[in-house]
């Protein structure tokens, strides 16, 4: 496919996404490819804790290596680790105990986040999802002092080039919202109705007698 027929493909996506979100919601579109194209990328740097790793995987069945990093026992000594998980970024701690190769690969972990929005995770399954996902190819190795994490995950930069056409296969992106705003004059008001009166009670029947037991 020539160049300017793959920027035509492009544009015509963009239009389309115009066309499908509303003029708008152009900013929010955005935002999401902006997020979209950064959940392709893990990229994180790591020194200042003790440890050893060196990981090489393509997809989660085809990896192998193994190491530690930071002290499982002591949340506060664990490596620390600057760069993103994808749409997340910041620094945390980390503790690291991997193993093996293919699908017996071992792997436990720990993130402490420490600034910026990196969510805490686990490999205990209750302090989020994994941080290396089935699909990722890339490689880790931390060498006392420093260390490097960085993976590339093919699902999404699919999720990313459908997105451009307003798609999202992965189901991460915002519900497209427009805020409308009420103007007060003009805004309609519809009171609820008022409850129609209750019927007055019916006569009560003349007595045959008087108060004082006398026939009238």
């Amino acid at each position: 496919m020539n160049r300017p027929r793959l920027f035509g493909l492009v544009a015509f996506g963009l239009a389309t996404a115009f066309a499908a979100t509303g003029c708008s919601n152009q900013n929010n579109y955005f935002d999401q490819r902006g997020r979209d194209f950064a959940d392709i990328w893990r990229i994180n740097f790591s020194g200042l804790g003790p440890g050893f790793i060196l990981n090489l995987r393509a997809t989660r069945l085809a990896k192998f290596g193994g190491g530690y990093d930071g002290y499982a026992q002591h949340e506060d000594l664990g490596t620390w680790r600057v760069g993103s998980l994808g749409r997340e970024g910041g620094s945390w701690r980390s503790h690291t105990i991997e193993y093996g190769f293919g699908p017996f690969y071992h792997e436990e972990y720990f993130h402490q986040p420490v600034v910026g929005n990196v969510r805490t995770a686990g490999s205990d399954g209750e302090n989020g999802e994994p941080y290396r996902t089935i699909d990722e190819v890339g490689w880790t190795f931390h060498l006392g002092v420093f260390g490097m994490d960085f993976a590339v995950r093919p699902l999404e930069f699919f999720d990313f080039a459908l997105g451009l056409f307003a798609l999202d296969p992965m189901q991460d992106d915002s519900v497209y919202q427009v805020d409308v705003p009420v103007d007060a004059e003009h805004e309609t008001h519809h009171p609820e109705p008022t409850p129609a009166p209750r019927p007055p009670p019916p006569p009560r029947p003349t007595s045959a007698v008087d108060g004082e037991g006398t026939a009238r």
